[in-house]
């Protein structure tokens, strides 16, 4: 599903809007940050870790203090958190289940917060993801922690999906088929994902929106079909590289045999001595941050 800059510019119905949120921790700090997720999308959400992600979510979740204005399918995520954590389907690192009983009864306790609790979904979902309700808690692995979380996530009929590294810890084929899910519930337009990552290449596959954050700030948010069309990579001499305005690189890295950049192909025209290359997520975020850091040296 492809949406332009210009589309997301105009949208009113964003499925989440975040306005000037400010977190200050002993060595970290989000300050004044300003986010739109659009409604019916898959945004991902990148960046280092200790980057603010994290943080993001769980302000959006209204499970720390903050200063700023949160709104989460149009209503404002203080005054309304108990309907709205209703429409929500998440998936955190920290799952918060209870870990000395059976998941059987876990479900049991679960389902009585959500109003529109399906138990056919979580039995298909609990034996899809290989699910055991006989274990407890305690005795499940990280990975199939993560397939509980969604499972749960996933059943009672959510229209907000945030996900912080929801295919962390899982195989190939399982984050295959948690990817094609996303893909199924964005299909009727109404329903969100936002979902935090390192595996770049899952948003290759099913982003339409790509957010970084770097040192709790907003380095870009943007169509992912657009910013992968804005960029390309470049290679070459070390001599070469010392020929190029700093101002053309968004960011790059050298070694004794050349080096590799990433530009905005619109700046860099004048520069015909270079194949340029498609540039994926990975080298994207890489890239930005490594210009980022270019800047403080």
């Amino acid at each position: 599903m492809d949406i332009s800059k210009e589309e997301f510019d105009m949208l009113t119905d964003a499925a989440v809007r975040i306005t000037g949120l400010t977190k200050v921790y002993k060595e970290f700090a989000i300050e004044n940050l300003n986010l739109s997720i659009p409604q019916g999308y898959i945004t991902g959400f990148v960046g280092r870790n200790g980057a603010g992600k994290t943080t993001t979510l769980k302000a959006v979740l209204n499970m720390i203090q903050f200063d700023g204005k949160i709104q989460v399918l149009g209503m404002d995520n203080r005054r309304h958190e108990q309907e709205i954590k209703n429409r929500i389907g998440a998936v955190l690192s920290e799952d918060g289940f209870i870990e000395d009983i059976p998941v059987a009864r876990l479900i049991q306790i679960i389902r009585l917060f959500y109003s529109r609790w399906r138990d056919d979904i979580f039995g298909v979902l609990a034996e899809k993801f290989g699910v055991s309700m006989d274990k407890k808690v305690s005795e499940l692995s990280r990975g199939m922690r993560v397939k509980l979380a969604l499972a749960v996530a996933l059943s009672h009929e959510a229209e907000l999906f945030l996900l912080d590294e929801p295919t962390s810890g899982l195989d190939p084929i399982i984050r295959e088929e948690i990817l094609d899910l996303f893909m199924e519930l964005i299909q009727d337009e109404k329903k969100t994902v936002l979902f935090s990552t390192h595996i770049t290449s899952d948003l290759d596959k099913v982003a339409d929106y790509i957010v970084l954050i770097e040192q709790g700030r907003i380095v870009f948010q943007q169509p992912k079909d657009e910013l992968l069309e804005a960029h390309a990579v470049i290679r070459g001499g070390t001599e070469e590289l010392a020929k190029i305005s700093r101002e053309f690189l968004v960011g790059w890295k050298q070694n004794q045999f050349g080096f590799e950049a990433l530009v905005k192909k619109e700046r860099f025209l004048q520069y015909r001595d270079f194949a340029p290359e498609r540039p994926n997520i990975e080298q994207i975020m890489t890239y930005y941050v490594r210009g980022i850091e270019h800047e403080r040296d």
